[in-house]
């Protein structure tokens, strides 16, 4: 179900027990699996069901000096995220990109490898891509 929150009267009438922020293919998965147990969930996407141009704005940045694309370059804001706009190819995450070399001054990410494999196949599934091995 969709609900446009623009249009006054549904907001008195929109109710949830779980709101998660991004209409993307996380937060869609994450409110599908949630809602399976009966929960009321929703997905709040800043964009609409169409791609927007008004929305797409938000993604604008400045930065003195540079030219800079990648805080809008593949961005979407729509429901479906990027994933409305990818060639439809999914592949894992390696161990560089959750745990960049020191040398970068890159962060790293809070996850294990091992913690990130049980989600691929139900991703891969959601997605309707091949099961084959990555």
């Amino acid at each position: 179900m969709h609900i446009d929150l623009e249009i006054p009267d549904v907001r008195s009438t929109f109710r949830s027990d779980i709101c998660i922020i991004g209409g993307g293919i996380a937060g869609i998965l994450l409110a599908a699996r949630l809602g399976q147990d009966g929960r009321h969930v929703h997905p709040l996407e800043a964009g609409g069901l169409e791609l927007e141009n008004r929305s797409q704005k938000l993604y604008h940045v400045e930065m003195a000096g540079y030219h800079h694309t990648g805080a809008a370059d593949g961005r979407f804001r729509t429901f479906g995220g990027s994933s409305t706009r990818w060639g439809g190819q999914l592949l894992p995450y390696t161990d560089d990109v959750l745990h960049p070399d020191s040398r970068l001054g890159l962060p790293s990410w809070p996850l294990k490898l091992s913690e990130l494999e049980p989600y691929y196949l139900p991703v891969q599934q959601a997605m309707g891509v091949s099961l084959s091995p990555f």
